[in-house]
């Protein structure tokens, strides 16, 4: 258990080391069999401590401390998609910038991100911690997404495999967003 907690912490680290998740923002789960570890809300994530992970069961029940209002995210998610192990939403900043349109991030652009992480998924806008948003972006990875740029929101990518998969293809989907609006700034100035 606590190194399911300390990865959570490490990467929840990184993410704001990298400019990917502001203070507050987001939030971070790893499924464990019928367990899902989550972030609590309203705490900084570059300093979490093992006290700042919550445990809920995969049918809502709490079992230790309080996770973040956008536990039912992860929850249904999890619900919906067996095989998944981990997830990440995030507030990175240009990924951020397409979702205000919304406008979807051209990963297709780059060969290698291509085939990483395909097409994103786009949600219209919910309110935080609403089941509205839950069922959608829950939806969108039951039909092969594997990231959802969430409109004026943020984004969420998960892995089959581990927390630390779903960070580097948040990250590769980070560089695709910044290479695009550079892109565009260059082309602009021409």
């Amino acid at each position: 258990m606590d190194d399911i907690k300390q990865e959570i912490i490490d990467v929840a680290g990184r993410l704001y080391e990298k400019n990917l998740n502001g203070g507050y923002g987001g939030n971070l789960s790893i499924r464990v069999n019928d367990l899902i570890y989550i972030t609590r809300g309203g705490i900084p994530k570059v300093n979490l401590s093992p006290q700042d992970i919550a445990i809920i069961d995969i049918n809502g029940n709490f079992i230790e401390g309080k996770p973040s209002s956008e536990y039912k995210m992860h929850l249904y998610t999890y619900q919906k998609n067996a095989d998944l192990k981990a997830m990440v939403h995030a507030h990175p900043p240009y990924a951020m910038g397409f979702s205000i349109g919304p406008t979807n991030i051209p990963t297709h652009l780059f060969p290698e991100t291509s085939m990483l992480i395909g097409k994103i998924a786009i949600s219209p806008f919910f309110p935080s911690g609403t089941n509205e948003l839950a069922e959608d972006i829950s939806n969108r990875i039951a039909e092969g997404a594997i990231a959802v740029l969430m409109e004026k929101h943020g984004i969420s990518v998960v892995s089959t495999t581990s927390l630390w998969d779903a960070y580097y293809k948040l990250e590769a989907i980070e560089h695709v967003a910044m290479a695009w609006v550079t892109h565009k700034i260059l082309k602009e100035a021409r």
